[in-house]
């Protein structure tokens, strides 16, 4: 597994990534959202997806968009990590503090339609 990098924090992402789109959401260091938008080749994506249950993920078929949705508990209480990969793009959103699945919902319908 290769590592995606924002604001100097290394980050899960299947080999051979390219970072597509990388924005970083703070509010008064009480909130913050990070959204990581990869892509590969599907074969690598398949693999990054393979790699995240050793990470603490728990993966399942997103029936809304039809991509893998994995998730882990984030380092701290209110946090959380989210992949959503599907075909050759990788999607990952980091939580602290706010509840951001349906920004992660939107952006998904858009990328995978």
């Amino acid at each position: 597994m290769t590592a995606q990098h924002a604001d100097g924090f290394v980050r899960p992402s299947p080999p051979n990534a390219t970072t597509k789109l990388s924005c970083n959401w703070i509010q008064e260091e009480a909130a913050a959202v990070l959204l990581i938008v990869s892509t590969a080749t599907p074969a690598d994506v398949n693999d990054g997806l393979q790699q995240l249950a050793s990470e603490g993920y728990q993966c399942q078929a997103a029936q809304d968009f039809g991509a893998q949705y994995c998730m882990r508990p984030g380092d701290a209480a209110s946090s959380e990590d989210v992949v959503v990969a599907r075909d050759d793009v990788w999607i990952y959103l980091e939580t602290v503090n706010v509840n951001a699945r349906a920004w992660l919902s939107d952006i998904a319908a858009q990328i995978f339609g």
